[in-house]
């Protein structure tokens, strides 16, 4: 094998040996844009930017809802108490990491109601494409005791947003924080979505506390923080079908060759 791969390259110009070249350069290529991902830059990820500093904290024991940029941005922050009404949470980014606090539960009419904050970027700078699958992943702490039921249903996670709609995860094995951590510890949770649609639509992230239902006291949570906020591609199964079938053609080729002697 190793005499006619050497002979083929010396003589490359021969007819006879070009679809073993084409196979090798095809079955390199498959294998690479196959299994790459390609990263995708979420701007200060690291929430490390100066220019991104910044806070929102009740002043005398009030803090109505809000939706505005920390700092010059990128991230921007929207957060809401019960109803829309007072005690909304405080959102503090501060060059090491984004923290949620003063989280709030109550009841109204029997139906169970509770705070909530999203850290986001409606345009990161980079268009979804069509039919590519997105990864976002992101480290999160918790200060305060945590229960599995508690945060399987507390709504802290991450997403993607399209034309600055969120896209809410309905695995919570996945983008939803379900797992029971101490008071301090990190875990990394991710998110995964296949873009379907237009392919001048903004990519958009959002990192959100208090979005579940059914959450039974989020008033246990002290804060929640949010870090290494990261974000990759892998393009849409076609690519890899035009490369299977470039293989094919090569082995067409090969079988050809043979025959014409």
């Amino acid at each position: 094998m190793k005499k006619t791969v050497t002979r083929c390259l010396s003589v490359y110009k021969r007819r006879s040996c070009m679809p073993m070249i084409l196979l090798g350069f095809a079955g390199i290529a498959f294998t690479s844009v196959s299994h790459a991902a390609i990263n995708i830059g979420v701007p200060n990820g690291d929430f490390s930017q100066a220019g991104n500093v910044d806070s929102k904290a009740p002043v005398a024991g009030v803090l109505l809802s809000y939706d505005d940029p920390f700092g010059s941005g990128p991230w921007s922050v929207d957060s809401n108490g019960i109803l829309g009404l007072l005690l909304a949470p405080s959102v503090d980014i501060d060059q090491t990491n984004a923290t949620v606090s003063g989280l709030s539960s109550g009841l109204n009419l029997g139906d169970l109601l509770n705070s909530s904050a999203s850290i986001y970027q409606n345009d990161i700078g980079t268009d979804f494409i069509d039919g590519w699958t997105y990864t976002l992943t992101a480290d999160v702490s918790v200060v305060g005791i945590a229960s599995v039921d508690l945060l399987s249903d507390s709504g802290i996670g991450i997403a993607l947003k399209t034309g600055g709609t969120t896209q809410y995860a309905t695995d919570v094995a996945g983008a939803i924080l379900n797992v029971g951590i101490l008071s301090g510890e990190t875990v990394s949770i991710s998110y995964t979505y296949t873009y379907s649609g237009a392919a001048d639509n903004a990519i958009g992230v959002d990192l959100y506390v208090g979005q579940g239902d059914g959450l039974a006291s989020l008033d246990a949570l002290g804060a929640v923080s949010f870090d290494n906020v990261t974000l990759t591609a892998v393009p849409e199964p076609g690519t890899s079908a035009l490369l299977l079938g470039l293989l094919g053609l090569t082995f067409a080729g090969i079988r050809r060759a043979r025959s014409a002697r």
